[in-house]
């Protein structure tokens, strides 16, 4: 609805937009295609480290060429608020999408984000909504955005455990969906959310190797509330194969848990050979990340308390199997 009252009916269909009964806009990872005067005109983006659209542009793909046209230049402040007053001009047809690719609704002087769920509002860098995993983030507001530092994190959302299946030179081609004990293959629509499709029939024994252990863990009290949060978190964390067996890490950078289902034997007088074990080291550290735990901080001479945290949930694991616990 405009200012003078006009309503005009939007309609979704998967990545097809439809204004006033006719097609709009398709979107694509690259870009998005609209329709104008009767012919179809292919949009290409310039997006940075955060996802958000700062140059649309024309005709080769290449924002260098000097055949493309700039359609749309955007500009933000850190928490999402547009620049004004500058590089205004719009080539084509509007597109409301650019901030972390949200729609950005104008009905009724709004000016919010549409985030699925919640409707986010830039200019004060806040939620309208309740996060519905605010219990998880307790130390900060319920209607924070991105734990209040826009810079290095966005509100992905998420939902989610992914399973990567690498190829043989241990690059990652693909991912499965882990929900409730087992994996499903699945997609995402233009805002991110993930869309489940049919469970998962492939071959990959390391997706059957990290549902299992996934399994495991989740059999336990403490390791359902661990997985269980880490499934349900907005976040969303990928679990993929180190191809080591003496490499297992997380990286808070991304959320990326690496791991090997294979045992690495005896290493003072503790057995490393139970893989649900050694995942549920690496959980333990991500489970941190999603309690909004300092990496940083160092305790006990010097050992960061991540690392503490982290043997803590692997000896409860441990001790669930009857095996030796390490030593802090």
């Amino acid at each position: 609805m405009n200012d003078n009252g006009s309503i005009t009916e939007t309609l979704y269909a998967g990545n097809f937009m439809y204004r006033g009964g006719s097609f709009d806009f398709y979107f694509h990872p690259e870009g998005y295609v609209s329709k104008e005067n009767g012919s179809y005109k292919y949009v290409y983006q310039y997006k940075d480290h955060l996802g958000n659209i700062r140059v649309s542009y024309d005709n080769s793909g290449s924002v260098s060429s000097p055949n493309a046209s700039i359609v749309e230049e955007h500009n933000y402040y850190p928490f999402g608020l547009r620049h004004r007053g500058y590089n205004d001009v719009i080539n084509g047809t509007d597109n409301p999408y650019g901030y972390n690719r949200k729609e950005l609704e104008e009905s009724l002087g709004l000016n919010w984000l549409e985030y699925g769920a919640r409707n986010y509002d830039a200019s004060i860098g806040r939620f309208m909504n309740i996060d519905r995993f605010a219990e998880s983030f307790m130390p900060i507001s319920t209607y924070q955005y991105g734990a209040n530092n826009p810079i290095s994190y966005i509100d992905y959302n998420g939902d989610y455990i992914t399973i990567g299946i690498s190829d043989d030179e241990g690059n990652q081609v693909y991912s499965v969906l882990y929900e409730n004990g087992k994996a499903y293959h699945y997609s995402k629509d233009k805002d991110g959310n993930i869309v489940k499709g049919d469970e998962y029939d492939g071959n990959s024994s390391f997706v059957d190797q990290a549902v299992s252990d996934l399994n495991k863990i989740a059999d336990t009290n403490l390791g359902n509330k661990v997985v269980g949060n880490l499934q349900d978190s907005k976040k969303g964390f990928n679990i993929g194969n180190s191809g080591n067996a003496m490499s297992n890490s997380f990286n808070p950078n991304n959320n990326e848990i690496l791991y090997s289902s294979e045992g690495s034997g005896l290493h003072d007088g503790v057995f490393f050979n139970k893989s649900h074990i050694k995942l549920g080291h690496e959980l333990g550290h991500a489970y941190d990340v999603l309690r909004g735990f300092d990496f940083t901080k160092n305790v006990l001479g010097g050992l960061p308390g991540s690392e503490i945290n982290a043997v803590k949930f692997e000896n409860y694991l441990r001790a669930q199997d009857g095996e030796t616990k390490m030593r802090l």
